[in-house]
Formats: structure tokens, C-alpha cells, sequence
């Protein structure tokens, strides 16, 4: 999914199978759940936080592509297959698993009967054949899209048609009655444009859940800023009732759902623009969660309530293969091999984190144990001598300096997100191991804002940017073909190797499981030799959080997964 920047109060997981699981497995202080009994409905209310922004960027799950608004979207709006704590696909809002035809294109669902949004409107197959085909038209323009262009047609609708004035134009107007047909009220039938292993896994994603078609009918241009209106609306465990958009959101337990209600009646979430705000205001007894900046992680583990685990989220530098420098090879490679990971992720992030050279995270099907970075070795230190050597040559074919005098090269400007001070003293010190290698080159840190970070990373104009990566779902699609297939929307850097991308998607659609992830193990090399991304550090992350919140925890994707919201409870304390 999702992406996020390099810390989140949240973005933790459950469990994880692989080295960082085992190395913090015992990382967790503190009593356990307060005993006493919940305390009366009333005061059923979680106070959450989310650290490092100063507001989500949408709650319409048709265009979301981060992890901060994804944590509302998840429990606002149905979906018809969720993940469940371990990150197996499960039925949510259909009957059951969908039938499959024998040759792996038919996929018929069966949708819950008596399902209603929170104003008392049914929910129904065609609610969702509404939602996905509004998900994938080009006048939505969702930068998500490209999870459901395994739907027949689902391509060309949503990227060779137009949308003027609300009116599409060409030979595919919807994809309803074609890829996407409602037989009756509860019946939902997908066809495939071809095979695709992981149809199931992408299809928990939020761009497949239910929105509803009378609010969006009634404020089409800005129906998400509605949704508060006559007491809340939602169609999940919980209902939006404030969205204050000055640091406030509040979702209320929706009493319309089908299912087991929520033991919390309400979750408060308060936004802080940097992670530091955000820690003190727990530390004050504000919030009851909260994460310590790196500085801080020493101490915070001594303290009650904190936890330590292993995630699948990658930290990653990128770059456009567009924008000079970054279009020939020798200079990504220079960069990448000029930075000493280990020394940043043991010196600047204190230990946090894993240094590495991998795009697909330890722990994930296909991880490669014996990929090589771009100096063709394993090592994590770097080399400042064959990165000046690399860039020397760039810098003699192009005639913009020497080994000495990098200063006539194209300037470089390195975004990172504002927020968060770990992201701050780590670019500072990348800036310096580049300078160290790259004598006299301009490379400048730009700090601006996440939500309008990934407004420029969808229209692809950033030059060199870090972000992080954090798993959808346990397939290596969700971090190759998803992210740096040439014809990806997620490939904001415009990296494409014709090689690795026939080898990603001949992987897509192939059933012989041994077979696909070895494809896209070889695909990983040729990308991570190219610097398609330029990946520092496998993240850990922690949390600390008041003995009274019983059953709190998140999954490896950095959510918490629905089936555990409909357990967490504050105990009496």
C-alpha cells in the first residue's frame, strides 16, 4: 500500500516469520491488561494519535494510496474480503470465499443479505459493482486504480478514455455488464483480463470497497466532506462523525452493521505534525498510544506498556530515471553505493531498524537471501571509492566535472517528508556521505509536507525522494510489479527494465508457485542493480499504550486488522 513515511505511531505487526521477528521477539515491557472489567459503554472511547502529519488525505478508499488514511477507511467502508490478523484473505462483507472457475478468470461473490449504510440504505451487489466501476473510470482519476486492472477492460477504461464534464467518451464507457455484472441483489461476478495469482490478496485493498452512490450522486465533487453531516455516516464497524480537518477526526461505533458491533463506542484521533509533538502529548497523558522518536527509543523501553516488533515495511530512497542525473545508470548506482546503511541504521536511527539492499522484505514468500546490491556484493557499508569512480565517469561523458569537482553536474534536490525528526538526521547524513564521495555536487534537502509529497509523486515530477513502502498483502507483486512495472501507477520514478518486467508479470499470472517467486527474485536483481529503488533499512517499530486498552494490536501491513477493532475494549483503571 501503502505508502508512509519512515515512522508511524501504528505501524506495527502482529507477528512475522524471519530474522526481525526473532531478534525483537522479546522486546515488550509492562503489566498485563488491567483486569478489572470494561468500563461502562459511556466510556468505551479510545483516545488514538497519529504522529508525523497534520491531517489524513482522503477517506474516499477509491483514490487512497497511504497508510495514514487507510487506518480510517478501513473501518468507514465495507469491503467484500478483508485480511485477518495473520494476513490471511477472509469474507467480510460476502458469504463466503468467491467461486473460481477452472480457468481462473470467473470470480463469482456472494454478497451478504441485509447489509444497509448507517442512513438505512441497502447494500447490495450493485453497490459494489457501483463502487469498483467508479474506482476504475477516468473521471475519478484514482492513482490506486491499477490494483483492479486484472478486470477485463478495467485498462483501457480507466487510462485510454476520457472524462469531460462528468461524461466519459470511447469504446469502453463502464465496466458494468461487462467485467463487472450483478446477476441479482446478492450476486457480484469479476472477469479477469487474464490469470492473476494474487487477484484475491489485491482485492482486499481498499479501491474494491463499497462507497455510497446516494451521498456521492448528491455531492459528487465533494461528498467525503459530508459524511459528518445528520450525526456521521459509514457503512463499517464505525461511522465518521468529526473531521475537523485542524487536527481532529472522530469515528462513532455505527449501529447500522451487520455483524459483531465494536466494544469501543468511539475512537478520537488527534493529528501532530511531527512525531515528537505527538510522543510528549502521550507522555502527558493525553493520548493512550504513543511512539518515542528514535532518540528516545532507549528510554521508552523501560517503560510500561511498550512493545517492539519486526515489520514489512521498507525505507527507500528513489529516484526519476527521467530527471538528470538520475537517467543514467552509473549515477543511481554511484549514490546508492556511497551510503553506509549499516551506519545509518545503527548511529542515526540507534538500531531501529535492519539495514539492507532488498526491495522484498525478510519474511515475505519469495525473499532472496542471496541478492547482491549494485556493486554486485552483500555489503551494507558502501564503497565511497567506487562510487566516485562511477559518478567520475558520468561526470567525464557528460562533461560536468572531474573526480575532484562534481559542482557543474545537474543539481539535486532530496525530498523528504516534514514531520519527523529520525527522517531529518537521516537525509543530514546521507547528504554528508554524499558529499564525501561526490566532492562540490549541489545536493540540497527539501522538507515539505507528506500529503503533498504524494500529490507529486502521482504526477511524477519529483527528482529524489525517500518514503517507505509497507506491505499490502504477503505476495513480492505487491512490492515489484505493483511498484516498478514500467506501466505501473505507483512508479513514480518512471524505472522500467524491459527484462524484469516481462519477468514480473509473466510471475502475475502464474500458477506454479516456485516457478513465479523465482521470477520475481530474478526481476528483484536486475531492479535492485538498476536502483530502481534505492533501499536502506528493513523498519521496526514500537509502540507504547495504557495497560486499561485490552486487545490492541495492528498486522503486518501496519493496520489494525477489523476483527481485532471488534475486540479492543477500555478496562476500568
Amino acid at each position: 500500500m501503502r505508502l508512509g513515511a519512515r515512522k508511524t505511531s501504528l505501524a506495527a505487526l502482529l507477528t512475522l516469520a524471519g530474522s526481525l521477528a526473532m531478534l525483537l521477539s522479546g522486546c515488550q515491557t509492562g503489566p498485563g491488561p488491567s483486569s478489572g472489567g470494561p468500563l461502562p459503554d459511556s466510556q468505551q472511547i479510545f483516545k488514538d494519535q497519529i504522529g508525523g502529519i497534520a491531517d489524513i488525505k482522503t477517506v474516499d478508499p477509491a483514490v487512497n494510496t497511504d497508510l495514514y488514511s487507510a487506518e480510517v477507511i478501513e473501518v468507514l467502508w465495507p469491503g467484500l474480503l478483508v485480511l485477518d490478523p495473520k494476513l490471511a484473505v477472509v469474507p467480510w462483507a460476502a458469504q463466503a470465499m468467491p467461486d473460481v472457475s477452472s480457468d481462473g478468470l470467473t470470480y463469482t461473490f456472494k454478497v451478504k443479505p441485509g447489509l444497509k449504510w448507517s442512513d438505512g440504505t441497502p447494500i447490495t451487489s450493485e453497490t459494489f459493482a457501483y463502487s469498483i466501476n467508479r474506482a476504475e473510470s477516468p473521471c475519478t482519476a484514482s492513482p490506486a486504480a491499477y490494483y483492479l486492472y486484472t478486470l477485463k477492460d478495467a485498462v483501457t477504461f480507466n487510462t485510454a478514455e476520457t472524462c469531460t464534464n462528468g461524461k466519459i467518451s470511447g469504446k469502453v464507457q463502464t465496466l458494468i455488464g461487462d467485467s463487472i455484472q450483478t446477476p441479482d441483489a446478492q450476486t457480484l461476478v469479476l472477469t479477469l483480463e487474464q490469470p492473476a495469482t494474487y487477484f484475491l490478496e489485491a482485492f482486499t485493498y481498499p479501491i474494491s470497497y463499497a462507497v455510497p452512490e446516494q451521498l456521492i450522486t448528491q455531492f459528487p465533487t465533494d461528498w467525503t466532506q459530508h459524511l459528518t453531516d445528520n450525526g456521521g455516516f459509514g457503512g463499517n464497524l464505525y461511522k465518521l462523525t468529526l473531521w475537523n480537518h485542524a487536527g481532529k477526526l472522530t469515528l462513532d461505533r455505527n449501529d447500522a452493521f451487520w455483524g459483531q458491533k465494536p466494544k469501543l463506542r468511539e475512537i478520537q484521533i488527534t493529528f501532530y505534525k511531527d512525531t515528537t509533538t505527538a510522543y510528549n502529548s502521550y507522555l502527558s497523558g493525553k493520548d493512550d498510544i504513543g511512539g518515542a522518536p528514535t532518540a528516545q527509543l532507549a528510554a521508552a523501553k523501560t517503560h510500561k506498556g511498550f512493545h517492539q516488533v519486526g515489520v514489512q515495511q521498507i525505507d527507500y530512497n528513489a529516484m526519476n530515471w527521467k530527471i538528470a542525473p538520475f537517467n543514467d545508470v552509473r549515477v543511481r548506482q554511484a549514490f546508492e553505493i556511497a551510503l553506509d546503511k549499516t551506519s545509518l541504521a545503527n548511529t542515526v536511527l540507534h538500531g531501529a531498524v535492519q539495514a539492507t539492499n532488498h526491495i522484498v522484505p525478510d519474511g515475505m514468500p519469495g525473499y532472496n537471501p542471496n541478492l547482491k546490491g549494485p556493486d554486485n556484493t552483500q555489503n551494507l557499508s558502501g564503497n565511497t571509492q567506487l562510487a566516485n569512480q562511477l559518478a567520475t565517469a558520468y561526470a567525464t561523458d557528460t562533461k560536468c566535472g572531474t573526480s575532484s569537482d562534481f559542482s557543474k553536474c545537474p543539481a539535486v534536490t532530496f525530498t523528504i517528508p516534514s514531520g519527523s525528526v529520525d527522517s531529518q538526521n537521516e537525509a543530514a547524513a546521507e547528504q554528508q556521505m554524499w558529499a564525501k564521495a561526490f566532492p562540490g555536487w549541489k545536493i540540497t534537502i527539501s522538507s515539505i509536507d507528506f500529503d503533498t509529497l504524494l500529490t507529486n509523486l502521482n504526477a511524477k515530477t519529483v527528482q529524489f525522494w525517500a518514503i517507505a513502502w509497507i506491505e499490502d498483502y504477503p505476495d513480492p507483486q505487491d512490492w515489484l510489479t505493483t511498484n516498478l512495472a514500467c506501466d505501473s501507477a505507483y512508479n513514480s520514478g518512471n524505472a522500467c527494465d524491459p527484462t524484469a518486467d516481462k519477468l514480473m508479470h509473466t510471475a502475475d499470472a502464474n500458477p506454479n508457485l516456485q516457478e513465479r517467486l523465482t521470477q520475481y527474485q530474478q526481476a528483484e536483481q536486475i531492479l535492485v542493480t538498476q536502483v530502481g529503488w534505492l533501499p536502506l533499512d528493513q523498519a521496526t517499530t514500537w509502540w507504547e499504550i495504557r495497560p486499561w486498552v485490552v486487545n490492541f494490536n495492528v498486522a503486518a501491513g501496519g493496520l489494525t486488522p477489523l476483527q481485532t477493532w471488534q475486540q479492543i475494549y477500555i478496562a476500568k483503571h
